[in-house]
């Protein structure tokens, strides 16, 4: 398994995972050109993904995924809820995926286990990737952590985190761990 990270924080996220058989971009937060000129910066085919799976509706998390999705005719995956909610930014997909959470979902010899997270969005997932023996966690704006989310990426090979700024949590967060 490959991966990269394209961008991450409040002006977008993105995540290419690869394997021999199967592409998949985790969020799609920059505008295409932009998605498009990081993959090719790095030596990543755009035409050859296999589609965008969405971890919730926000803007840095969704900004290019319809655009690229039309593009390059590609599936975009998200749950009811984050689809509902990300629709009007995303405009007309031609292959949308629903998925629902907790479900794993299957490409091409790739699985991808979705599980809830707190944060401020209709149904936010955070992901776990696996194939071969080797597991991705990738997790983003994780303001605090649930036994769920500390369950669901036990076993990590490598783990992408990105965490909310947060000044009270922070100070908070201090006092907890001193």
């Amino acid at each position: 398994m490959r991966f990269a990270v394209l961008a991450s924080g409040s002006s977008g996220n993105a995540f290419y995972v690869e394997t021999a058989e199967a592409r998949v971009l985790v969020d799609a937060g920059l505008s295409a050109e932009e998605l498009v000129r990081r993959m090719e910066n790095a030596g990543i085919d755009p035409a050859r993904l296999d589609g965008v799976l969405l971890t919730h509706e926000h803007i840095d998390h969704i900004r290019g995924a319809g655009p690229l999705a039309r593009r390059f005719d590609l599936p975009v995956y998200a749950n009811r809820l984050t689809m509902r909610r990300a629709l009007k930014n995303l405009g007309n997909l031609s292959k949308p995926v629903f998925f629902q959470t907790g479900q794993p979902i299957i490409l091409h010899g790739l699985c991808i286990e979705t599980f809830t997270k707190c944060h401020d969005a209709a149904d936010p997932v955070g992901v776990m990737v696996h194939a071969d023996g080797a597991r991705l966690g990738i997790i983003t704006d994780l303001g605090r952590s649930s036994p769920v989310v500390e369950d669901r990426l036990r076993g990590c090979h490598a783990l992408v985190m990105e965490f909310n700024h947060d000044e009270r949590m922070l100070e908070e967060g201090l006092i907890l761990w001193s």
